[in-house]
Formats: structure tokens, C-alpha cells, sequence
């Protein structure tokens, strides 16, 4: 299954800081700013999981991380599944999305656009940069809304827009046939694609684990959280950056997530801690259902004589 590449909006220093970046980094950091990501993401996204690499390398003139959405509802769809929706509105939750802004943005590299188109609407943007690298923009004037202007910057491009929840917009490519012929096709980063194994498996992980207890059961609260991995594969440190709002909540979850084993040692260049952020979006009853199924099958396996 391919995932979704994406790059975002920097967080607010506030933002950084909550998830262990060092304050000095922020320096020459703006709030405009531009940090690659990587997502796996679908229809519902209950989990993120967050890789943050070192804040101080730069790649592109953009500062990096790698960001793992590890879907705990639903199943996770490819990349021509997000493209087959993303004629949907961009949002009808978010006025931002509809309120007329003044673009004045020449033609010119695809990313450097976005970032500016970022920076005027203060909308959050998920792409990969290689997704863009090579492409330009048309360019952009006049007062349009967010959405239209969007839609402009991309003409020509191959990618389409498309919103996740209200947390912002990802960029997808078209599927065959809803692009030009001159439409550049999307890439896929090489780079992120070594941590898409250690993605599922730490989110085969944690559904197991967070599905055991109905209090601590995804869908009703959001939670921040930074987990520590051996070179076994085993959490041997958790914490909570923000809490849930309920101090049993709180505890169950560090108690779930405490000397779990991931099942896989953690890619070598994978930088600690993982920030994982446990979102109340895309409840599903499915979800903890097929938690339970595999739950019982690695109970089996533990029984079986050897």
C-alpha cells in the first residue's frame, strides 16, 4: 500500500517546543515556514505518529521531519484512493477556507509558492517536497478564496488538494485521466518509504494496546505523547505531552503503552523520541473489532506447543 508524502506548515514555537525541539532552533524559524513530512493517512485519521528528525539539518532550505499518520480506524487507502476524493470541498467546517484573501504571488517553483500561499492564508499545507520538486506555479493575483486559489496554483500540475479533518490541506496526484497530458505524475520520496514497515507495525501496536481497555479506546479524547524505542523493538519510556482531560485517562494510557513490543527493531536512522499524537477524529466500532481479532491470534500463537 503506498502512502501519502506531505510537508507542513511550521508549528507555532509554543507548538515546537511541546514536542522536544530545542528553542534556539526556532530562531530563524517563522511561523511560515515549511518542514517536510510523510503521512499514511485515510478517510479517518485517529493517530499520527511523528518522527521527528534532527531540527537543525536543513534539506531544501526547508526544515525537515518525517510524520507518520498511523491510521487506528478504518483501513488505510493509497494514494489514487485520496486523489479519487479530493473533488470534496475543501472544507465546509473551516470559514478560513471560504474567506477572500489577497494573493499576489508570482509564477514560479511549486514549493516556494506554497509557501507563500501558506503564509497568506495561514493555512496548514501536508506535501511531500518531492511530490512538487520540478513543478511551477501559474501565478496568482487578485482577491480569491482560499480554495480558488488553490485550485490555481495547481493547474497544470498533476496534483489535486484535499482537506484532512480541519487540521489543514494535503496535495495528491490525479488519478489517470483527471489531468492534462502534460500533468506531471507524483513521485514517491525514497527517503520516508524506509520507515513505512516500522509505521504499520507500530500502529498494529498501539490499536492492540489502546483497544484492551474501553477508557482508553481511541475516538472520544486527544492525547500527545512521546514513546522511547530500544534497539529490540520494545517502548521502554513513555510520556504525555498534553493530557487527555481525565487523570485516569491519563495513567491508563501510559499503563497500555508501557514495555509494549513494536515487534520490529527501529530503523537505525529513526531519531527519538517518536511523538505520537492519539486524535478523537474517525471513531469506528470496526476498529477495536479488528484490534480484538489480531489480539486473540497473538494470544494463540503465544499458547501453540512449540
Amino acid at each position: 500500500m503506498q502512502p501519502a508524502y506531505l510537508f507542513t506548515q511550521a508549528m507555532q514555537s509554543s507548538e515546537v517546543e511541546d514536542v522536544g525541539l530545542k528553542p534556539d532552533v526556532l530562531k530563524s524559524a517563522q511561523p511560515r515556514s515549511v518542514w517536510l513530512c510523510r503521512a499514511l493517512t485515510s478517510d479517518a485519521s485517529a493517530i499520527i505518529c511523528a518522527f521527528l528528525l534532527h531540527p537543525e539539518t536543513r534539506w531544501h532550505g526547508l526544515w525537515p521531519c518525517i510524520v507518520a499518520l498511523l491510521v487506528l480506524h478504518f483501513t488505510l487507502i493509497d494514494e489514487m484512493a485520496l486523489a479519487q476524493h479530493a473533488s470534496v470541498p475543501l472544507s465546509k467546517e473551516r470559514v478560513v477556507f471560504q474567506q477572500p484573501v489577497q494573493f499576489d504571488i508570482p509564477a514560479q517553483p511549486l514549493e516556494l509558492a506554497l509557501n507563500a500561499y501558506g503564509a497568506a492564508t495561514q493555512i496548514q499545507l501536508f506535501v511531500d517536497a518531492e511530490l512538487v520538486s520540478g513543478l511551477r506555479s501559474t501565478a496568482l493575483q487578485g482577491v480569491l478564496t482560499p480554495e480558488a486559489a488553490l485550485r490555481a496554483l495547481l493547474a497544470g500540475t498533476g496534483l489535486t488538494a484535499r482537506a484532512i479533518d480541519d487540521q489543514g490541506i494535503t496535495l495528491v496526484p490525479l488519478p489517470p485521466g483527471n489531468g492534462s497530458a502534460a500533468s506531471a505524475p507524483g513521485k514517491v520520496s525514497a527517503t520516508v518509504m524506509r520507515f513505512n514497515n516500522y509505521s504499520a507495525a507500530i500502529q498494529d501496536t498501539l490499536r492492540i494496546a489502546l483497544c484492551r481497555r474501553a477508557e482508553t479506546t481511541p475516538g472520544s479524547y486527544r492525547a500527545l505523547m512521546r514513546i522511547w524505542i530500544n534497539a529490540s523493538g520494545v517502548i521502554v519510556r513513555s510520556e504525555l505531552v498534553t493530557s487527555t482531560g481525565n487523570g485516569s485517562r491519563d495513567a491508563a494510557i501510559a499503563a497500555a503503552v508501557r514495555d509494549l513490543a513494536v515487534g520490529l527493531p527501529p530503523p537505525r536512522d529513526l531519531r527519538q523520541p517518536v511523538t505520537l499524537l492519539v486524535s478523537a477524529d474517525g471513531a469506528s466500532s470496526a476498529y477495536c473489532s479488528d484490534a480484538d481479532s489480531s489480539l486473540r491470534r497473538a494470544e494463540i500463537g503465544r499458547e501453540a506447543p512449540r
